[in-house]
C-alpha cells in the first residue's frame, strides 16, 4: 500500500495559482493572436500588391505600389533585426540610438506614404484595396513614430536624472 500525501493549499495560495494559470493562458493567447495578425498583415499586403499592380501602373506619378512593397520589405528586415540571441542587455544609450533609428525609419516611410496616399494618388486608386492597405500602413508607422518619440523623451529624462544624481554624488564625495 502506498502512502500518498496531498498537499493542501490555503486560500491565498490557490488564488495565486489560479491567477498565474490565467495570466499564462492570456499571454499564450495574446502571443498567438499577435503572430496571426502579423502573418495576416503580410499575406494581405502581398495579395493586394499582386492584384492591384495593373491599377497602380495606370496612375501616372504615383508610387503607391512601390511604397507598399518597400514597407513590407523593411518591416521584415527591421523585425528580424530586433530578435536577439540572448545577448547582453542593451545599455540605455544603445536603446536610445535604436529608438532614434526606428523613429527615423518609421517617420520617413510614413511621410513618403502620406505623400503617395494623399498627394499623388489618382481618384480611382483611392477606392482600391492597396490604397486602404497603404493607409493602414501609414497609420501604423505614424503610431510607431509617436511611441518612439514618447519613449525617447522618457529615456532622455531618465538619463538626465541619472546623470544629475551621479554628479550630485560626486560633489558630495569631493566635499568629504
Amino acid at each position: 500500500m502506498t502512502d500518498t500525501k496531498v498537499k493542501k493549499i490555503d486560500g491565498d495560495e490557490a488564488e495565486s495559482t489560479v491567477f498565474m494559470c490565467c495570466a499564462g493562458c492570456c499571454m499564450i493567447i495574446f502571443t498567438v493572436a499577435l503572430v496571426a495578425a502579423i502573418i495576416s498583415y503580410y499575406v494581405f499586403g502581398i495579395i493586394f500588391l499582386a492584384e492591384d499592380y495593373e491599377l497602380c501602373k495606370k496612375c501616372d506619378g504615383s508610387s503607391l505600389w512601390a511604397y507598399v512593397l518597400t514597407t513590407l520589405i523593411i518591416g521584415v528586415c527591421t523585425g528580424s533585426s530586433k530578435v536577439n540571441s540572448k545577448e547582453e542587455k542593451k545599455s540605455p544609450e544603445q536603446l536610445l540610438i535604436t529608438l532614434i533609428i526606428t523613429f527615423i525609419i518609421n517617420a520617413g516611410m510614413g511621410i513618403w506614404g502620406g505623400i503617395e496616399l494623399w498627394g499623388k494618388s489618382c481618384d480611382f486608386l483611392t477606392e482600391s484595396r492597396i490604397w486602404t492597405f497603404g493607409a493602414v500602413t501609414f497609420t501604423l508607422q505614424m503610431t510607431a513614430s509617436f511611441f518612439c518619440v514618447c519613449y525617447i523623451l522618457a529615456l532622455c529624462c531618465t538619463l538626465i536624472a541619472a546623470s544629475a544624481e551621479t554628479e550630485d554624488d560626486q560633489d558630495l564625495t569631493n566635499i568629504v
